[in-house]
């Protein structure tokens, strides 16, 4: 489109405001305001290249003069700004570090203790000596509150559910000040890259990297003091950064972001003891603004979790979230989470909530324990849910429906015998909302490359149970020739011998026996059946090495004779008992539960380097460190031999200053 046509536009969008805001006065009745909302709409899609039906999501949120705001201020980069790392360093001696090389920098607001904003620089701010040296963090100001919601204390254990590049994790570390346990978890191995390198370089001592899907944190480990959850989004809220938003998303997208994310928070809140002394709290955020993105994903999460509430989340500023959208009623506490946005904070687009919790069992005793006499809520609450989800609980109904009632029956008393007297070694889980849905915990035996594990399986009953044996799937990662990759345990073993009268006792002892007896002869892992084959040595190595990463968790079932009985919501949330803090080692190879090592560098042995582990290894020592990749209006640390040119953008509007008549002493004073 030319500059002409543009220009014919955005007069059309300013008139159209115009009468939109004075519509008794100036709009024609005959054609009816949505007529002019919906010209407005095509007009404003055009001019700011967005997709129709992105633009209009957006849209709703906001009044029509607002939204004008809102997508003018998407044009415009946001200031650049710095965390200081207060391991390493204070803010006023960065600040006077940083102003001796000739950049002009500001406090970024009373509500941070350790930002600065920074408007010019002679310098590559990601590539000053001070940044190479972990004095400071390029970070935007909207990812600083989800961890100043969740204020973590000093000695607590605490999950940063999805912490790459780790700017939340290190601040984390900084107000723990390097003391307890923290968990920084992507799913993502390739941004587990510069989430390690942002950790060695901010002299992060505390931490421990793991690559996990964060819906699996229940099945593997439990008992954290508080859980950051800053989920995957659709990046609403960050479109001056990425600009590509306005036109790839799509209501699909939207769709499946927003189960993602229901996924993740209640495997969150089913992560973090209620009993913990000092924490309980989980702070889900996002840099999205999307209704569908923050406070369904909330208002979801206190319905299937009644065991924790929203909290103050203690930031000073920010607007309240919607309580009421486009006909839809929410729980009347959400207007404890914040909302921000780049037109009204001058930063990028941010949800942040708080939940307590503050039971561990969310079995619902009293529905006004969370919700508080609120009729609307209550009448409204199945029509505003999110239908793919109560489709999803519908599986458990429909899984029992193909079984018969007979097999179900037999299933009851075999799992009550598995109870009362369960064989040594296996316990079982049983969710009372589906009599089929079975798992397992197996410990590993004693003299096998799995010895001080505990692995947990999960049994799934096909419609021809018992004439065929269940299916059998490992949760927990274990390295073995008769288990895929992705956990499958091989058919042909569990027919061998089979007989209708066998029963879920002897799937869970053939299953044992494999970990004694493997049969590489019938593999399903062709590496280690190959390795069992060629060297059992090194395949017991690899074994026991797999088994010290992903099995050294002991659920506290096996403290007792007797299994324990869960009421998941979903397959992939499903509550596991809490369980011990896990070890690490120097080669990552224990047998033993042992309290945790936090370590600086861990090397393996050359054999395992191909492996792909769940801790992410730091580099040895003749490696050299580099900075974290920094994308769109954060600058990048240098490779060697080169010499990087990135300096932050101004504020729009600013003045351009002349270094020379920068006051040193007044932009230290205001520190």
């Amino acid at each position: 489109m030319s500059t002409q046509d543009l220009q014919t536009v955005q007069q059309r969008i300013q008139e159209t405001v115009e009468i939109l805001n004075n519509f008794n006065k100036s709009g024609d009745k005959e054609r009816g305001r949505s007529s002019y909302v919906e010209q407005l709409i095509k007009d404003m899609a055009i001019y700011y290249g967005y997709s129709e039906f992105l633009l209009e999501k957006l849209f709703d949120l906001f009044s029509v003069s607002e939204a004008v705001e809102f997508f003018e201020a998407n044009e415009i980069s946001r200031p650049v700004t710095i965390r200081t790392n207060t391991l390493r360093t204070r803010r006023r001696d960065l600040a006077q570090s940083l102003i001796n090389k000739g950049t002009t920098l500001e406090p970024i607001g009373k509500w941070s203790k350790v930002g600065l904003t920074v408007y010019d620089s002679s310098v590559p701010i990601g590539a000053t000596p001070e940044y190479l040296a972990g004095h400071y963090m390029l970070q935007s100001a909207s990812s600083f509150l989800p961890v100043m919601a969740l204020a973590p204390q000093e000695n607590e254990k605490v999950l940063d559910m999805a912490a790459a590049p780790g700017g939340k994790t290190t601040y984390m570390a900084a107000l723990m000040k390097n003391t307890g346990l923290i968990f920084a978890n992507d799913a993502n191995k390739e941004r587990i890259k510069s989430l390690v390198s942002n950790i060695h370089r901010l002299g992060v001592k505390n931490a421990v990297v793991c690559n996990y899907d964060g819906r699996e944190f229940p099945t593997v480990m439990g008992g954290f003091d508080r859980v950051l959850l800053d989920a995957p989004c659709s990046g609403t809220g960050v479109i001056s950064k990425d600009p590509s938003v306005k036109i790839n998303k799509t209501s699909k997208d939207f769709m499946l972001l927003s189960h993602l994310q229901k996924e993740l928070i209640l495997s969150a809140i089913d992560s973090v003891d209620a009993k913990s002394s000092t924490g309980g709290y989980i702070v889900y955020s996002t840099c999205s603004i999307t209704v569908d993105e923050n406070e369904e994903v909330v208002n979801y999460a206190l319905k299937k979790r009644p065991n924790v509430k929203l909290v103050q989340t203690d930031l000073d500023f920010g607007q309240e979230g919607f309580t009421k959208y486009r006909g839809k009623i929410f729980h009347p506490s959400l207007k404890l989470t914040r909302r921000y946005y780049p037109h009204v904070h001058n930063m990028d687009g941010f949800f942040v909530s708080k939940f307590k919790k503050f039971s561990n069992n969310y079995a619902r005793t009293n529905k006004d324990d969370v919700i508080e006499n609120n009729d609307n809520f209550e009448d409204n609450s199945s029509q505003n849910d999110v239908h793919f989800n109560d489709e999803e609980d519908q599986k458990y109904i429909q899984a029992t429906e193909n079984i018969s009632p007979s097999v179900i029956k037999r299933i009851t008393k075999e799992l009550d015998a598995l109870r009362a007297h369960p064989p040594e070694g296996i316990r079982v889980v049983m969710n009372e909302l589906n009599i089929c849905d079975v798992h397992a915990w197996i410990s590993g035996p004693e003299s096998t490359p799995y010895e001080g594990g505990f692995f947990k399986v999960k049994v799934v009953f096909g419609t021809d149970f018992p004439t065929v044996p269940p299916k059998c799937n490992f949760i927990t990662k274990i390295f073995h020739p008769n288990v895929s990759k992705i956990g499958e345990v091989c058919v042909d073993t569990l027919k061998r011998d089979w007989n209708k009268d066998y029963g879920i006792e002897h799937i869970l002892l053939t299953i044992k026996c494999l970990l004694i007896v493997p049969n590489p002869e019938s593999a399903l892992n062709d590496d280690a059946g190959k390795l069992l084959l060629d060297s059992y040595e090194d395949y017991a190595k690899r074994a026991q090495m797999m088994t010290g990463i992903h099995a050294q968790y002991k659920p506290t079932v096996f403290s007792s004779n007797n299994s324990i009985s869960i009421t998941p919501t979903s397959t992939s949330t499903s509550s596991t008992p809490s369980v011990s803090t896990p070890s690490t080692s120097q080669k990552i190879i224990t047998s033993q539960v042992k309290s945790p090592v936090i370590i600086n560098t861990i090397t393996p042995a050359s054999a395992y380097t191909s492996m792909v582990t769940p801790l992410a290894v730091s580099k040895s020592n003749n490696e050299s460190e580099s900075a974290s990749g920094l994308k769109k209006n954060s600058a990048s640390a240098p490779p060697e031999n080169s010499s990087p040119s990135v300096t932050p953008k101004k504020r729009a509007g600013d003045k351009k200053l002349d270094k020379k008549q920068v006051d040193k002493k007044r932009s230290l004073k205001r520190l």
